[in-house]
C-alpha cells in the first residue's frame, strides 16, 4: 500500500528535508518548525515528515519547575497561628481537666465506698456490743 504523504529513500534523506523546513518555518516566524520529527511509515516502510507529540510530552517533562520559596509569615498570619495554637491548648486542657475530674469523682467515690464500710463496722461493732453487754443502768 502506497502512502499519500510525502516519501524520503532514508533516514538520513529525511532528516534533512526536516531541516530545510525547520530552516523555513523560522524564517517565516512561525513555530511550526518545533516536534517536526522524521519517522519510518508502518505501511510502506519509507521516511515521513511529522509531528511528534511523543517528543512534545518528553520537552514538556523535562522542564523542571522551581521549588517555592518559603515567604516570610505577615504578622496577622501569626497572630492566627497562635490563636489557632491557643484554641488547641485549651482543647487539650479542657480533656486533661475532664480526666483530672473524672479521676477525682473516683477518688472521692472510693473514699466515700471506705467511710461507709468504717461506719458500716462501727454500727456493727455498737449492735454486736449491746447485744452481749447489758446496758449501763
Amino acid at each position: 500500500m502506497r502512502c499519500t504523504k510525502q516519501t524520503y529513500l532514508s533516514e538520513a534523506h529525511a532528516e534533512a528535508e526536516q531541516k530545510k523546513v525547520a530552516a523555513i518555518f523560522k524564517k517565516r516566524g512561525g513555530r511550526g518548525y518545533k516536534f517536526l520529527d522524521a519517522y519510518q511509515c508502518r505501511d510502506c516502510g519509507l521516511w515521513h515528515l511529522g509531528r511528534s507529540f511523543k517528543t512534545a510530552r518528553r520537552a514538556a517533562n523535562q522542564f523542571v519547575k522551581p521549588a517555592p520559596q518559603s515567604k516570610m509569615p505577615s504578622t496577622g498570619d501569626l497572630r492566627r497561628k497562635l490563636e489557632r495554637m491557643a484554641r488547641e491548648w485549651e482543647r487539650r486542657d479542657d480533656y486533661q481537666r475532664r480526666q483530672r475530674a473524672a479521676a477525682l469523682t473516683r477518688l472521692i467515690e472510693a473514699e466515700r465506698a471506705m467511710v461507709d464500710a468504717q461506719n458500716e463496722y462501727a454500727e456493727t461493732a455498737r449492735q454486736v456490743t449491746a447485744l452481749f453487754l447489758p446496758a449501763p443502768r
